[in-house]
């Protein structure tokens, strides 16, 4: 059987929750708000469009609210993380 390479942003991020596949992760605190965390294969460049990249926004009760960048998927720039609309 063949080893599948492409997934869904959904299966990507349970895989790796479990250690099944390697993703590489970066985590930029931003401010004392708003974190951005990014998601690509090993070796993927942060100027590459290969990225999932979800934003944690933290308001002042300390509720946080996760979206991601357009279509929650593998097709993001990390270094464009701060201008991307999040949904």
């Amino acid at each position: 059987m063949a080893k599948r390479t492409q997934y869904t942003t959904q299966e990507a991020l349970n895989l790796l929750a479990i250690g099944k596949i390697g993703l590489k992760r970066i985590i930029d605190e931003a401010s004392s708000t708003v974190t951005y965390i990014g998601y690509a294969e090993q070796g993927t460049a942060t100027s590459a469009a290969a990225w999932a990249i979800e934003k944690i926004d933290e308001d002042v009760s300390g509720d946080t609210v996760n979206t991601w960048a357009p279509g929650a998927q593998f097709n993001q720039v990390w270094d464009d993380r701060a201008s991307l609309s999040y949904t």
